[in-house]
């Protein structure tokens, strides 16, 4: 897979760029070029990640968001982000080894054993969607069960925006707001990536109790393609989400039924939500689609090399993968689903988009 080099990750070469020639906008603005490609899209999600904020997702300190968000930041690439918590860092007068640490991570001196707990989780959450019972134990001693959510929601929602922003935005920011020794660490340090493949085996583990219904669900099964897109099929995913942040969770449904307008097929949003939640989880949502359409599930489970695999869904599956352990659409397949099979950038943004919000349900629930 090719990329740009030079800050400690790799970078798809530059594909969409802003209406603006890029020297007349200011440094960081990255954040409006996929909004400018697909409004209907990026706006309610904004509202919805910006709601979250306001409206229950902030039981977790401050400066537990912080390393959540540099961490899961620095791990999955998300230059932008990064940068901008850098400069929030500093403007919080955090030293150069406090940026020193997360590039290196929790086994870093200058952490004490609440940063180190917490770091732990979200690499841990980065490799394999999960907690260990160690770093569970861990954070008990500090964290609240709800800002154990929080911190794998969090997580989540970095690791989507450096999805997002690591495929859309330009390569080149005009600052760079980190220190030269850190500058120069991340550079030595690369990437924590490959993920590895993780495949779910629905019919080794028994299936989880059906807990009670909760308001915050659909009363009918999703009526609009907006709702199978975005809403969980198995129940416990949102019950999960609500049992703490029951408005967070009705902001999400009440977003899928006002249905926004999207431009990839249902065949294609199937495919590449199945192929997410087999790599990723919850073991139930997996089960929940496989039922509904278990031709897609059986496609799912060959994986994008099976032979005799149409083309352009083997291009899909693989841009699921590329997306889960390089957090951006590779070159080869970024060429093969725009050039090959006429796939347009506000459809790749929808891509990227699910892949993110169905890898963070997989964080929320698991173990």
């Amino acid at each position: 897979m090719s990329g740009e080099e030079g800050i400690g990750w790799a970078r798809p070469a530059r594909r969409v760029g802003p209406n603006l020639p890029w020297r007349w906008l200011p440094a960081n603005t990255e954040t409006l070029v996929p909004a400018a490609h697909h409004l209907t899209l990026i706006l309610p999600w904004a509202t919805l990640v910006m709601s979250a904020h306001a409206t229950g997702l902030t039981r977790l300190p401050l400066c537990d968001w912080e390393l959540v968000a540099l961490r899961a930041s620095f791990n999955s690439g998300g230059w932008s982000e990064w940068q901008n918590h850098v400069f929030f860092a500093r403007l919080l007068r955090r030293g150069d080894a406090y940026l020193t640490g997360i590039v290196e991570g929790p086994g870093a001196p200058c952490w004490d054993e609440r940063a180190a707990a917490v770091l732990s989780a979200v690499d841990e959450l980065h490799d394999g969607s999960a907690i260990s019972d160690t770093t569970r134990a861990r954070l008990g001693r500090h964290l609240t069960d709800r800002q154990c959510d929080e911190l794998r929601m969090v997580t989540g929602i970095y690791e989507l925006i450096a999805m997002v922003f690591s495929t859309f935005a330009p390569p080149g920011e005009l600052i760079n707001f980190e220190p030269r020794t850190v500058r120069a660490l991340t550079a030595r340090h690369g990437a924590r990536r490959p993920r590895p493949d993780k495949p779910l085996a629905p019919a080794a583990e028994p299936s989880p109790p059906r807990p009670k219904t909760l308001s915050v669900q659909p009363d009918t099964p999703p009526a609009n393609a907006a709702e199978r897109a975005w809403l969980p099929r198995d129940p416990t995913v949102l019950t999960a989400l609500a049992r703490n942040h029951r408005r967070l969770a009705r902001l999400l449904v009440s977003a899928a039924k006002r249905g926004v307008r999207l431009r990839l097929s249902e065949a294609d949003i199937e495919l590449v939500v199945q192929r997410t939640v087999w790599r990723c989880g919850p073991v139930g949502e997996w089960r929940a689609r496989a039922a509904v359409d278990p031709e897609v599930a059986r496609v799912v489970g060959q994986g994008p090399d099976a032979s005799g695999l149409e083309p352009r869904r083997a291009a899909l599956m693989r841009a699921v993968d590329e997306l889960d352990t390089e957090f951006f659409i590779g070159d080869v397949t970024w060429a093969a689903l725009t050039a090959e099979f006429g796939y347009d950038v506000p459809r790749l943004l929808e891509l990227c988009l699910l892949v993110g919000h169905y890898r963070a349900f997989a964080m929320l629930l698991a173990p």
